[in-house]
């Protein structure tokens, strides 16, 4: 920093700008800081806000995810294991998510890997085989003449 009152050092009264020139950087640095405050609130909070609500929707669809399991095939619940929860893609007209689990199905423990399909409602639409559309989507060739 610039010290504009070096030549006056001798005393306080050598200088009558000194007092002026400290008040007006003091003034300057607290209506920076005061920016950055500001700054950093509009945007943390709007983060938050939007975390919040991305954390609560994904809690309802895996509700609605574990609802349909339960009603569609399992004569168990408790044979239900959750492996692992894909991310929460938003599509048009709604959401997917992909969802790896083990049930036991018909007397068999069976691991599935399906991609759950929401409307906006949050009322699942339909459901394919992660693997086989992986799959299929890797071994097509495209090619442009």
């Amino acid at each position: 920093m610039i010290d504009l009152c070096a030549a006056f050092r001798s005393t306080k009264n050598d200088c009558p700008d000194c007092s002026k020139s400290v008040v007006g950087l003091v003034l300057i640095g607290a209506t920076i800081a005061l920016f950055f405050i500001v700054l950093f609130d509009l945007f943390w909070t709007d983060s938050l806000a939007y975390k919040r609500e991305k954390l609560e929707l994904e809690r309802q669809i895996k509700f609605q995810v574990q609802l349909y399991i339960k009603r569609k095939a399992l004569d168990d619940w408790n044979r239900y294991e959750e492996l692992e929860w894909g991310e929460l893609q938003k599509v048009k007209g709604g959401y997917c998510v992909r969802h790896k689990y083990v049930w036991y199905y018909l007397g068999i423990y069976e691991t599935r890997n399906d991609l759950f399909i929401l409307n906006k409602k949050l009322r699942i639409v339909g459901v394919e085989n992660y693997d086989m559309l992986n799959s299929l989507s890797n071994s097509m060739e495209f090619s442009i003449n």
